[in-house]
Protein backbone atom coordinates (compact mmCIF):
# COMPACT_ATOMS: atom_id res chain seq x y z
CA UNK A 1 0.00 0.00 0.00
CA UNK A 2 1.21 3.52 -0.83
CA UNK A 3 1.36 6.63 1.28
CA UNK A 4 -1.63 8.43 2.77
CA UNK A 5 -1.94 12.19 2.19
CA UNK A 6 -4.28 14.80 3.68
CA UNK A 7 -5.81 17.56 1.56
CA UNK A 8 -8.18 20.25 2.81
CA UNK A 9 -9.24 23.68 1.61
CA UNK A 10 -8.39 27.16 2.85
CA UNK A 11 -11.68 27.25 4.77
CA UNK A 12 -9.87 25.15 7.41
CA UNK A 13 -8.01 28.22 8.70
CA UNK A 14 -4.92 26.19 9.59
CA UNK A 15 -1.72 28.09 10.24
CA UNK A 16 1.26 27.54 7.94
CA UNK A 17 3.15 26.05 10.90
CA UNK A 18 0.48 23.39 11.52
CA UNK A 19 0.16 22.58 7.81
CA UNK A 20 3.91 22.17 7.40
CA UNK A 21 4.43 20.21 10.62
CA UNK A 22 1.68 17.71 9.78
CA UNK A 23 2.06 17.66 5.99
CA UNK A 24 -1.46 18.93 5.27
CA UNK A 25 -1.97 20.18 1.71
CA UNK A 26 -4.40 23.05 1.06
CA UNK A 27 -6.39 23.89 -2.07
CA UNK A 28 -7.36 27.58 -1.84
CA UNK A 29 -10.83 28.98 -2.29
CA UNK A 30 -11.20 32.14 -4.38
CA UNK A 31 -12.11 35.45 -2.74
CA UNK A 32 -13.56 38.27 -4.80
CA UNK A 33 -13.77 41.94 -3.79
CA UNK A 34 -15.57 43.71 -6.64
CA UNK A 35 -13.53 42.98 -9.78
CA UNK A 36 -10.46 41.80 -7.85
CA UNK A 37 -9.99 38.04 -7.50
CA UNK A 38 -7.56 36.42 -5.04
CA UNK A 39 -6.50 32.89 -4.08
CA UNK A 40 -7.31 32.65 -0.36
CA UNK A 41 -4.18 32.45 1.78
CA UNK A 42 -1.88 32.87 -1.24
CA UNK A 43 -2.74 36.18 -2.89
CA UNK A 44 -4.63 37.60 0.09
CA UNK A 45 -3.86 36.92 3.74
CA UNK A 46 -6.42 36.65 6.51
CA UNK A 47 -5.29 40.03 7.87
CA UNK A 48 -5.65 41.64 4.43
CA UNK A 49 -9.08 40.05 3.99
CA UNK A 50 -10.39 41.48 7.28
CA UNK A 51 -8.85 44.90 6.55
CA UNK A 52 -10.65 44.96 3.19
CA UNK A 53 -13.86 43.73 4.83
CA UNK A 54 -13.84 46.84 7.04
CA UNK A 55 -13.13 49.32 4.26
CA UNK A 56 -14.85 47.98 1.12
CA UNK A 57 -18.45 48.99 0.52
CA UNK A 58 -19.40 45.69 -1.13
CA UNK A 59 -19.30 42.40 0.72
CA UNK A 60 -16.79 39.94 -0.75
CA UNK A 61 -17.84 36.67 -2.28
CA UNK A 62 -16.06 33.34 -2.30
CA UNK A 63 -15.91 30.60 -4.87
CA UNK A 64 -15.07 26.93 -4.42
CA UNK A 65 -11.96 25.49 -6.04
CA UNK A 66 -12.67 23.86 -9.39
CA UNK A 67 -12.36 20.10 -9.84
CA UNK A 68 -9.24 20.76 -11.93
CA UNK A 69 -7.68 22.60 -8.94
CA UNK A 70 -8.12 19.40 -6.94
CA UNK A 71 -6.84 17.19 -9.76
CA UNK A 72 -3.71 19.39 -9.95
CA UNK A 73 -3.13 19.03 -6.19
CA UNK A 74 -3.84 15.30 -6.12
CA UNK A 75 -1.48 14.60 -9.02
CA UNK A 76 1.21 16.85 -7.52
CA UNK A 77 1.35 15.03 -4.18
CA UNK A 78 0.40 11.42 -4.94
CA UNK A 79 1.94 8.49 -6.77
CA UNK A 80 0.41 5.24 -8.02
CA UNK A 81 -1.21 3.31 -5.16
CA UNK A 82 -1.40 6.25 -2.75
CA UNK A 83 -4.53 7.29 -0.83
CA UNK A 84 -5.69 10.86 -0.35
CA UNK A 85 -8.00 11.83 2.50
CA UNK A 86 -9.62 15.02 1.19
CA UNK A 87 -11.63 16.83 3.91
CA UNK A 88 -13.65 19.94 3.05
CA UNK A 89 -16.07 22.67 4.02
CA UNK A 90 -19.63 21.65 4.78
CA UNK A 91 -21.45 20.74 1.58
CA UNK A 92 -24.34 22.89 2.83
CA UNK A 93 -22.08 25.97 2.83
CA UNK A 94 -19.95 25.44 -0.26
CA UNK A 95 -19.56 23.30 -3.36
CA UNK A 96 -15.94 22.55 -2.41
CA UNK A 97 -16.69 19.00 -1.26
CA UNK A 98 -18.52 18.29 -4.53
CA UNK A 99 -15.54 19.61 -6.53
CA UNK A 100 -13.28 17.19 -4.64
CA UNK A 101 -15.65 14.28 -5.33
CA UNK A 102 -15.76 15.12 -9.03
CA UNK A 103 -11.97 15.50 -9.16
CA UNK A 104 -11.55 12.02 -7.70
CA UNK A 105 -13.18 10.61 -10.86
CA UNK A 106 -10.91 12.61 -13.19
CA UNK A 107 -7.49 11.33 -12.09
CA UNK A 108 -5.14 9.59 -14.52
CA UNK A 109 -3.22 8.02 -11.62
CA UNK A 110 -4.30 4.89 -9.75
CA UNK A 111 -4.95 6.84 -6.55
CA UNK A 112 -7.77 6.34 -4.03
CA UNK A 113 -9.43 9.58 -2.92
CA UNK A 114 -11.60 9.53 0.19
CA UNK A 115 -13.53 12.82 -0.07
CA UNK A 116 -15.10 13.77 3.26
CA UNK A 117 -17.74 16.41 4.05
CA UNK A 118 -16.62 17.96 7.36
CA UNK A 119 -20.11 19.40 7.97
CA UNK A 120 -18.19 22.31 9.45
CA UNK A 121 -15.98 25.29 8.67
CA UNK A 122 -12.95 27.09 10.03
CA UNK A 123 -11.29 25.22 12.87
CA UNK A 124 -14.01 22.55 12.87
CA UNK A 125 -12.81 21.59 9.41
CA UNK A 126 -9.21 22.20 10.49
CA UNK A 127 -9.49 19.80 13.43
CA UNK A 128 -10.83 17.05 11.17
CA UNK A 129 -7.80 17.53 8.87
CA UNK A 130 -5.43 17.57 11.87
CA UNK A 131 -7.02 14.34 13.18
CA UNK A 132 -6.27 12.63 9.85
CA UNK A 133 -2.71 13.99 9.67
CA UNK A 134 -1.93 12.96 13.26
CA UNK A 135 -3.23 9.46 12.51
CA UNK A 136 -0.84 9.23 9.56
CA UNK A 137 2.03 10.55 11.67
CA UNK A 138 1.26 7.96 14.36
CA UNK A 139 1.31 5.11 11.81
CA UNK A 140 -2.38 4.21 12.06
CA UNK A 141 -4.06 2.28 9.24
CA UNK A 142 -6.50 3.96 6.84
CA UNK A 143 -9.67 2.50 8.36
CA UNK A 144 -8.69 3.66 11.86
CA UNK A 145 -7.85 7.14 10.58
CA UNK A 146 -11.17 7.42 8.73
CA UNK A 147 -13.09 6.30 11.85
CA UNK A 148 -11.25 8.88 13.99
CA UNK A 149 -11.96 11.63 11.45
CA UNK A 150 -15.65 10.69 11.38
CA UNK A 151 -15.72 10.67 15.20
CA UNK A 152 -14.20 14.18 15.21
CA UNK A 153 -16.81 15.39 12.71
CA UNK A 154 -19.70 13.78 14.63
CA UNK A 155 -18.75 15.19 18.03
CA UNK A 156 -17.40 18.62 17.13
CA UNK A 157 -19.39 21.84 17.33
CA UNK A 158 -18.09 25.21 16.23
CA UNK A 159 -19.32 28.36 17.98
CA UNK A 160 -18.29 31.91 17.25
CA UNK A 161 -19.09 35.41 18.44
CA UNK A 162 -19.31 38.39 16.13
CA UNK A 163 -17.85 41.64 17.40
CA UNK A 164 -20.24 43.77 15.38
CA UNK A 165 -23.62 43.19 13.74
CA UNK A 166 -22.59 45.32 10.76
CA UNK A 167 -21.55 42.42 8.52
CA UNK A 168 -24.58 40.29 9.41
CA UNK A 169 -26.68 43.26 8.29
CA UNK A 170 -24.58 43.88 5.14
CA UNK A 171 -24.96 40.32 3.86
CA UNK A 172 -28.66 40.08 4.71
CA UNK A 173 -28.48 37.67 7.67
CA UNK A 174 -30.33 40.20 9.88
CA UNK A 175 -32.50 43.20 9.08
CA UNK A 176 -31.78 46.87 9.71
CA UNK A 177 -34.06 47.03 12.78
CA UNK A 178 -32.39 44.01 14.40
CA UNK A 179 -28.96 45.47 13.69
CA UNK A 180 -29.90 48.85 15.20
CA UNK A 181 -31.45 47.39 18.35
CA UNK A 182 -28.64 44.87 18.76
CA UNK A 183 -26.00 47.57 18.37
CA UNK A 184 -27.75 49.90 20.84
CA UNK A 185 -27.95 47.10 23.40
CA UNK A 186 -24.38 45.92 22.64
CA UNK A 187 -25.68 42.45 21.79
CA UNK A 188 -23.05 40.03 20.53
CA UNK A 189 -24.77 36.85 19.37
CA UNK A 190 -23.20 33.44 19.77
CA UNK A 191 -23.54 31.57 16.48
CA UNK A 192 -22.92 27.96 15.55
CA UNK A 193 -22.39 25.93 12.40
CA UNK A 194 -24.79 23.00 12.01
CA UNK A 195 -23.91 20.62 9.15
Amino acid sequence: MGKIHVVTDSGADLSAEVRERLGIHVVPLTVQFGDEIFKDGIEISTAEFYARLKTDVEMPSTCQPSPSDFVDMYEKIAQQGDTIISIHLSSKMSGTYQSAVLASTMLDLDVTVKAIDSKSASMGLGLAAVTAAEGIRDGKDLDTILKEVQHTIDYLQVYFVVDTLEFLKKNGRIGLASALVGTLLSIKPILTVID
